[in-house]
């Protein structure tokens, strides 16, 4: 296991799938990455999370507050995404 796993909330600027329709929008995901004394390592990134940015942004902090081991971080996202956990 890693340690020192910080996970970061990220922004995404996207667009709708329709062609035709093409509207932008921002969604947030989050990443986890492990920092050395010369770079930083992304180990897995999650994105297109949510469209709340204060939302994902406490996810992250709840996952780092807890030190969440990564091989957790999918499941806890995936909870929160289907079961409405959000602010």
């Amino acid at each position: 296991m890693f340690k020192g796993i910080v996970y970061e909330c990220f922004v995404q600027k996207l667009s709708t799938l329709d062609v035709s329709l093409a509207i932008p929008y921002q969604s947030y995901g989050i990443r986890a990455v492990f920092h050395t004394s010369k770079r930083k390592l992304i180990l897995k990134e999650i994105p297109d999370i949510y469209f709340n940015p204060q939302a994902v942004a406490h996810l992250a902090e709840l996952m780092n507050h807890h030190q969440l081991s990564l091989v957790h971080f999918g499941d806890v996202v995936e909870d929160f995404c289907s079961n409405d956990y959000r602010i």
